[in-house]
């Protein structure tokens, strides 16, 4: 495994190195195939070539994680938005109101959902 991480990090042979967390992605992903083919009922190997180490996990229990993961990783920069920010996004968005907060006028008819009484043509 330490060659095989060199190779996609470090090697200045391979033209397409990666970055710590895409190497910490891959070693999960092939950390969950080595667990699945090393259970009893399965029987492919007889044990797992990733060695892996006891650590803290983020609910305070230790759980085991792969000696070989990128210390250089950075974790996903989310940024939510606020619910007013949704209504917003929602509103012009989906919907496609303007500037003034209104819905567009070739979509306002009389029995619509998005009628209102004030622009309404007045029924006699």
């Amino acid at each position: 495994m330490q060659d095989y991480q060199y190779w996609r990090q470090e090697a200045l042979g391979n033209p397409r190195r990666v970055g710590g967390s895409k190497w910490n992605r891959e070693l999960t992903a092939l950390s969950s195939l080595y667990t699945w083919a090393s259970r009893r009922a399965n029987g492919f190997i007889t044990d797992s070539p990733i060695e892996t180490q006891p650590v803290l996990g983020r609910y305070g229990g230790l759980v085991r994680a792969a000696v070989l993961r990128a210390k250089d990783a950075t974790g996903s920069n989310v940024h939510w938005l606020t619910p007013r920010a949704f209504r917003r996004w929602v509103d012009v968005g989906l919907r496609g109101y303007g500037r003034a907060g209104l819905p567009p006028m070739r979509q306002i008819r009389p029995g619509s959902s998005w009628s209102t009484p004030s622009l309404r043509k007045a029924q006699v």
